[in-house]
């Protein structure tokens, strides 16, 4: 039987030579500006696409993707990758017993500063899909497989050509990532929804 008990000292090393705990995150760990560049240097797809492409970004489509009242969401629907746990495969993730754990506990912190909820919208989820769809087919050269997607491929509507030619089809260096993170997330932040 697998023990499925988080310890309750988990240590990241940081930038800046510090060490915090994951397990007990304080204040000065939800810097957005230091989450903006962290993200920005994580690779989508274990790095396996036509040039490097963050987590950041396309936290930036997601976003983009999302209807209106969940773009704040969308945003920040992987800011635990920040946190140490970095943007994973799927079959990795799975067969890994511990990493739903650790992303929930991680999650769990991020709610009072973020305005987080534990349950993912499922608007959130699903423009993440579609946004998984786009990158394959711009960033990998095919649409998923069947067995891969939560949902048929459609054909690519205008809005999302607009914001594929914006995102998907060149490089995008990790600073310019950071800076279009955060200025999504401080316009979100001057915006009622």
């Amino acid at each position: 039987m697998i023990n499925t008990e988080l310890p309750t000292n988990i240590p990241q090393g940081l930038e800046d030579g510090t060490i915090r705990n994951l397990m007990a995150l304080t204040g000065p760990d939800f810097d957005i500006e230091a989450i903006a560049a962290r993200l920005a240097k994580i690779n989508r797809f274990g790095g396996a696409t036509k040039w490097p492409y963050s987590v950041a970004t396309h936290s930036v489509l997601v976003s983009a993707l999302c209807p209106k009242q969940y773009r704040w969401p969308g945003l920040l629907h992987d800011i635990t990758e920040s946190f140490g746990i970095n943007d994973m495969i799927s079959p990795v993730k799975r067969a890994m017993p511990h990493y739903k754990l650790l992303e929930a506990a991680i999650r769990a912190q991020l709610l009072a500063p973020f305005g987080l909820e534990l349950d993912e919208p499922e608007a959130v989820k699903t423009a993440d899909e579609r946004a998984y769809q786009l990158e394959c087919y711009y960033l990998r050269g095919a649409w998923p497989r069947t067995e891969h997607t939560r949902f048929a491929v459609a054909e690519v509507s205008l809005r999302e050509w607009v914001l594929a030619e914006r995102f998907l089809t060149t490089e995008i260096p990790w600073q310019n990532s950071a800076r279009m993170f955060l200025a999504a997330y401080n316009d979100m932040c001057d915006t009622d929804f």
